[in-house]
């Protein structure tokens, strides 16, 4: 062989070896972030579900509960009636839940868990990608993995939203990666990057790898649809570590620019369809918040706060909870210092962008990320959410791990300092995750602590409460609602629950005021309506109840219990021709709603329909075979119109279930003449 060819074939060997190195590398850090992510979060298999949203998302939501099935394929697409949120992805991946585990909340949790070690190992692989920089990718998925901010998306099964939106997030990157190795975008091998591009020119977007981006960003956006953020998240990786501007010379900059946007527009146009969708069932269903609830003037200091607070307890990790009160004043000061620090930090990583580009990317990477839920357009009543920093936090894990390097890179012994440092940070982190973890046990753990950490938490109290009142507790819950009312004294749900307990003790006066003061406070609460007419029915005023059963319906069309209710109270009045329709609504949306087939039944035999009736009283007598007066009027029914033999064997049928019902054996009687040979 000759010399050149034996030099030849060394470099190559020398080159599979590093590469063969560097897999091998990749796998361990691969496996050693998934111990890491179930070492720290496998007790959470053990926690059950929480009544805050669980309820609606799984275990009272019948088409989640009834597993994958076509009909609640087409419902997943379809609705908006939770939070007016359209997040069918989601949807679906909690009906596999209940499909493989039924109502285990342990199998549920097991997914949550999955999820999130599945996005710690992709966001590695996705940095490791980007920048050939290993350990400080690894670094960055690590503190990923187990920052305590992060344990509310594992923990809650009603968060399966982000932990599932970020995995597309992350696949959408991977991919992404691959589209500008392979497009030849990258106009020359950078250090930064290590990609080795085939062509130095702009080509159009006709790579199967950007197509695969699409894809993954739209099921990121059927999952969540603050994954929308990610086109913006490309441009700033475009800047760096891709380096995409460096192909252009000095005047052909904005050209370039110009392109790298124009290959954004198709997940910008998907993003914008998503998002259009999500605000008009967020105001349909009055989770999109006005002005005259959250005026800008609160909004822009909150959001401002907000911003401070998440890196605050990225930091110090400290008094987190599952629900942060928006603040009833912003005093001028603190927001004002808050807000030119955050201005100062842009402004001095921006003019560092040319030495230490990654500073400016890692920080407009949090911005950017956070500001679909920063609280400028206002969903519900939170101020923030730790479940918010899921993707945020990825931009300033970035910013310290690479500032960290640079800043040690003229260190003696900085592998060592910068593997100690980083393996405190990780550890500390790692045992809080594990201590956050527990609060999410069961709801009375989850509010107890959030009532504990969060001063005039008045939500907590309330949802303590109904944790106490599930376990019987009811003079302690009962003290929960009065503390949040002493807090918040136009909160609805405290007045409403506050309410419940009344009734159970009798004091029907006390109710009524609670669910009066709740109605008014906010005219949407279906439920304190309903529950307003079954008092004011008690306290025999009918007509006022139909009032409030009918707002009740009208604001939840699917409420069985307010068309029941509000049939009842009409057929009471005497407007039995109205009451007959709302209880058929109520058999239409409820067909096995036993008490609604009685009182319809008992309402067509009112207004002379023998016919109707019978249906009714016998598919009664089918949900309750031993029910004896449904098989009573089921026989009256059947008598009316003349059906002797048939009405005889109702009878019959009582007598066998109550030998004493004297009326049933008279009649019994007076058809046997009807009924003899």
């Amino acid at each position: 062989m000759a010399p050149s060819q034996e030099k030849a074939s060394t470099k190559t060997d020398s080159s599979s070896s590093r590469v063969k190195s560097a897999s091998h590398l990749g796998i361990l850090i691969n496996l050693l972030l998934l111990f890491l992510v179930i070492g720290v979060f496998y007790p959470s298999l053990q926690n059950g579900f929480v009544a805050f949203d669980d309820n609606v998302y799984v275990y009272e939501n019948s088409q989640v509960r009834s597993g994958l099935t076509w009909g609640g394929v087409q419902w997943a697409f379809s609705t908006l009636d939770v939070g007016g949120l359209w997040h069918p992805l989601t949807w679906l991946s909690l009906m596999l839940d209940c499909e493989l585990f039924g109502l285990q909340p342990g199998g549920h949790h097991l997914t949550g868990l999955l999820l999130h070690a599945i996005n710690t190992v992709l966001l590695f692989v996705a940095l490791r990608r980007l920048t050939s920089a290993t350990w400080r990718s690894a670094v960055v998925a690590a503190l990923f993995a187990v920052h305590p901010l992060h344990v509310e998306t594992v923990a809650w099964i009603s968060d399966r939203k982000d932990a599932l939106g970020a995995l597309f997030f992350m696949l959408s990157l991977i991919m992404y990666s691959r589209y500008v190795q392979v497009s030849g975008n990258v106009a020359r091998t950078s250090e930064a990057t290590g990609f080795q591009p085939r062509t130095t020119a702009w080509r159009p977007m006709t790579s199967g790898c950007y197509w695969l981006v699409i894809f993954f960003f739209t099921c990121g956006l059927l999952s969540k649809p603050t994954v929308m953020i990610l086109p913006a998240i490309l441009l700033l990786l475009d800047c760096w570590p891709l380096q995409r501007l460096e192909s252009a010379g000095q005047g052909m900059r904005f050209e370039a620019i110009r392109l790298l946007i124009v290959e954004k527009l198709p997940l910008l146009a998907v993003g914008l369809f998503c998002a259009l969708i999500g605000i008009y069932g967020q105001k349909k269903f009055g989770m999109l918040q006005t002005t005259a609830q959250f005026p800008l003037v609160d909004r822009i200091p909150n959001s401002v706060i907000s911003c401070f607070q998440y890196l605050v307890q990225m930091f110090w990790p400290a008094g987190l909870a599952a629900y942060y009160p928006y603040p009833r004043s912003f005093p001028i000061l603190p927001q004002a210092g808050m807000a030119v620090a955050e201005l100062a930090m842009s402004l001095v990583v921006l003019k560092a962008f040319w030495r230490r580009p990654y500073l400016a990317i890692g920080w407009f990477w949090y911005l950017v990320a956070l500001f679909p839920v920063i609280g400028l357009v206002q969903i519900g009543s939170y101020a923030r959410a730790d479940r918010y920093t899921y993707l945020p936090l990825i931009g300033v894990f970035l910013l310290l791990a690479w500032g960290a390097y640079d800043l040690t890179k003229r260190w003696r012994f900085q592998t060592f300092i910068l593997s100690v440092v980083a393996g405190i940070a990780i550890l500390s982190c790692a045992v809080l995750a594990r201590q956050q973890l527990a609060v999410w046990q069961n709801s009375e753990t989850l509010f107890r602590h959030a009532v504990e950490s969060v001063p005039e938490n008045y939500v907590a109290h309330n949802n303590l409460g109904n944790a106490l009142v599930r376990g019987g507790r009811l003079v302690e819950a009962k003290g929960h609602f009065l503390a949040a009312l002493k807090i918040h004294p136009a909160f609805g749900a405290a007045h409403y629950n506050l309410a419940n307990i009344l009734t159970g003790e009798g004091d029907l006066a006390g109710a009524l005021t609670h669910y009066n003061t709740a109605v008014e406070s906010q005219p949407d609460y279906a439920d304190a309506r309903y529950n307003l007419g079954i008092i004011l029915t008690k306290l025999g005023k009918p007509g006022d109840a139909v009032v409030q059963f009918r707002e009740a319906a009208r604001l939840k069309p699917n409420f069985v219990e307010a068309h029941h209710s509000l049939g009842g109270a009409l057929v009471q009045l005497g407007r039995t021709a109205e009451g007959i329709v709302e209880l058929i609504e109520a058999v239409r949306l409820k067909p096995d709603f036993a008490h609604a087939r009685n009182d319809l039944g008992i309402a067509l035999a009112l207004s002379r329909n023998p016919s109707g009736a019978e249906t009714n009283f016998a598919a009664l007598t089918r949900l309750e075979p031993l029910n004896a007066d449904a098989h009573y009027n089921l026989a009256n029914s059947l008598s009316e119109q003349g059906k002797f033999k048939a009405a005889a064997s109702e009878y019959a049928e009582v007598l066998r279930l109550n030998p004493q019902d004297q009326n049933a054996r008279n009649k019994l009687q007076k058809l046997q003449p009807e009924t003899s040979p």
